[in-house]
């Protein structure tokens, strides 16, 4: 449980500074008038930590199978992007009459959606790395002790 609770905050502040990101791109392409509500970075919190907390989809007891943890990357993301869309709605970053907004609104939600994999991606790479490169070291200290 420790370990979920570290991964939900790793990925949080993964998805925050991605969600940063989109927002930024977001408000250039629909609101040049001006400056945006302060509300907004509230809302981009909340909405991140919902979806960080949608990583327990990829919790198990034992370890997946290539086809369930793809079946579950999939839920995973369908999740997400419900949140994010009817948050996006809600707190009126999108107006839902215009398909513009709509299409560039979930093209952003698939872009920091695929950033914040790649990062998580390369962050569970390089700890794999790590954690077989010792294992490589003790095995070889084992086998010059016999």
């Amino acid at each position: 449980m420790k370990e979920e609770i570290r991964r939900i905050m790793n990925q949080f502040f993964i998805i925050t500074t991605g969600t940063v990101g989109g927002a930024t791109l977001f408000t250039a392409f629909f609101y040049n008038e001006g400056d945006i509500s302060q509300s907004i970075l509230w809302q981009i919190l909340v909405l991140s930590f919902l979806t960080a907390c949608m990583n327990i989809i990829f919790h198990s007891a034992k370890e997946l199978t290539k086809k369930q943890m793809i079946f579950r990357q999939g839920v995973h993301f369908i999740v997400v992007f419900i949140i994010l869309m009817v948050g996006g709605l809600s707190f009126e970053w999108v107006e839902g009459k215009d398909i513009k907004q709509i299409i560039t609104f979930s093209l952003i939600i698939v872009a920091v959606y695929v950033f914040v994999c790649t990062i998580v991606y390369l962050n569970d790479r390089k700890t794999t790395d790590r954690l077989n490169e010792k294992l490589k070291v003790y095995r070889d200290k084992k086998q010059q002790e016999e």
